[in-house]
């Protein structure tokens, strides 16, 4: 069985970006294909995926979207740690800030 890491997400940026965001990650939690919901919303933005990004993760609630405070935040269960999926949105959209923190399993807590 893979490493399992809870990765909780938080995203300020424009309106417009975060709503492309946030309905990318609600088809994929929605979404009956048997594809890593991450992948689904990755593909769904045409984020750059090239063959090594990794992005092995179900996102474990949905999205919650506050537009008062512009902070977009999600949840998710990813495979060995901390995916790409962070990286890849700040490389598409530079408008944005993504903030993450992981938990791994085992009680290590990494974050940025």
């Amino acid at each position: 069985m893979a490493n399992m890491a809870s990765v909780s997400y938080a995203i300020e940026g424009p309106k417009e970006i975060l709503q492309k965001i946030f309905e990318a990650i609600t088809i994929a939690v929605y979404n009956d294909d048997n594809t890593y919901e991450l992948c689904q919303a990755a593909k769904y933005l045409r984020l750059p995926i090239t063959d090594e990004t990794r992005l092995g993760g179900e996102i474990s609630e949905e999205p919650t979207w506050d537009e008062n405070t512009g902070a977009l935040r999600f949840w998710s269960e990813e495979r060995w740690g901390l995916q790409d999926f962070a990286e890849l949105l700040e490389k598409k959209f530079p408008d944005i800030k993504v903030y993450w923190i992981v938990e791994e399993w085992h009680g290590d807590i990494l974050h940025q």
